[in-house]
């Protein structure tokens, strides 16, 4: 089992790719114009490079993929999808999950990794995208308003587990490399979300919760919860 990652190994995510060569196109010419002009016109490519820099680091940084292991790959342990800081645990009814489920919701900043992790091993039984809006990912309505991407696994233990890519006012893209049946592993890559974004996980109900509001995860190595 691998990742559903392209280039997985690459320490800036093939996803950012395109948008950092811009910027560095950018940078290179407005440095370029700056050197060959004189007054008003050579300020103004001099501010431009340096905003265009700026963007490229920026750019360079967020798109970071950081190798990672689960700090605990036991068959009941679940662990988070994504990079953040929880906003609410709590028991829902959720449709897409086929019933009532323990939710955790994590609010990923424009300051975390973005790349989204397996929770556990198991087969991919549903993937289901939904259109929608661009609210900010901490607010409530953005789980049912806003673009995303519900996935629904089972587990090697028999335990079903969806997790729910849900875009931000500055996110208006999700990647997702999982399709229905395929197989993947704990903590291996299968998509991301551009920038501010929210990711929501549902467990079965009784589901021993380990982190709480408030409190930092990391997709791939944070054990969020524990099955029975």
């Amino acid at each position: 089992m691998g990742d559903y990652f392209k280039y997985p190994d690459a320490p800036v995510a093939y996803y950012g790719w395109q948008l950092i060569t811009v910027g560095v196109i950018a940078t290179v010419a407005f440095m370029l114009v700056s050197r060959f002009v004189s007054g008003g016109p050579r300020a103004a490519a001099a501010i431009l490079a340096v905003f265009a820099f700026a963007i490229t680091v920026f750019s360079l940084w967020f798109f970071r993929n950081p190798q990672r292991e689960p700090l605990d790959r036991a068959p009941g342990a679940v662990i988070s999808a994504a990079d953040g800081t929880v906003l609410r645990v709590e028991r829902v009814n959720d449709p897409r999950y086929g019933g009532e489920a323990e939710k955790l919701s994590i609010f990923m900043s424009p300051f975390n990794v973005h790349i989204n992790r397996a929770p556990v091993t198991g087969i991919v039984e549903k993937v289901e995208y939904t259109p929608g809006k661009f609210f900010v990912a901490s607010l409530d309505k953005a789980s049912t308003d806003n673009e995303r991407n519900f996935i629904l696994m089972k587990s090697d233990g028999g335990h079903k587990i969806g997790f729910s890519q849900i875009a931000g006012i500055v996110a208006r893209r999700i990647v997702c490399g999982l399709k229905q049946g395929d197989r993947i592993g704990v903590g291996a890559r299968y998509g991301m979300i551009r920038f501010g974004s929210r990711m929501e996980m549902f467990m079965p109900p009784g589901t021993k919760m380990l982190v709480g509001p408030g409190e930092s995860v990391e997709a791939g190595r944070t054990v969020i919860a524990r099955l029975d």
